[in-house]
């Protein structure tokens, strides 16, 4: 492993860096996630700089990263959502759910409501009285 001190001066030449690990990347990290893929993955990861190279670098990294995960040979974060945003996604999914079913139930009682009125005015209309006759 690289000792921190190591990790920070490599960090400093993020070019240099970013060469480095697009070699590796393309060497080990071509079709599926492997042992040495994961090896050079995780070396990157515990760098200081890895947010930043994985920006410089893009999609080679990522995909590189997302084989692995899917495949659990390495760790990786569920995602870069906050736990705030998480739950105000959780809540607002629910209000959003409510209030399908409110219109789905306003749609079926207002539906029903004139069907009864209709019924209940016929009825009425031979119950009333004949006055002039």
């Amino acid at each position: 492993m690289i000792n921190k001190s190591n990790q920070n001066n490599r960090c400093e030449s993020i070019e240099g860096l970013k060469n480095e690990a697009i070699l590796e990347l393309k060497s080990y990290c071509v079709s599926e996630c492997n042992e040495q893929c994961k090896k050079v993955i995780e070396k990157y990861q515990e760098m200081e700089c890895f947010n930043e190279l994985k920006n410089s670098i893009g999609e080679l990294l990522i995909n590189s990263q997302k084989s692995c995960c899917e495949s659990n040979q390495i760790f990786c974060e569920p995602s870069n959502l906050s736990t705030g945003a998480i739950i105000g996604i959780a809540i607002g999914g629910f209000v959003g759910l409510l209030l399908i079913i409110g219109l789905i139930v306003f749609i079926v009682l207002k539906c029903k409501s004139p069907k009864n009125k209709q019924s209940q005015k016929h009825s009425n209309d031979s119950q009333v009285p004949l006055q002039n006759m």
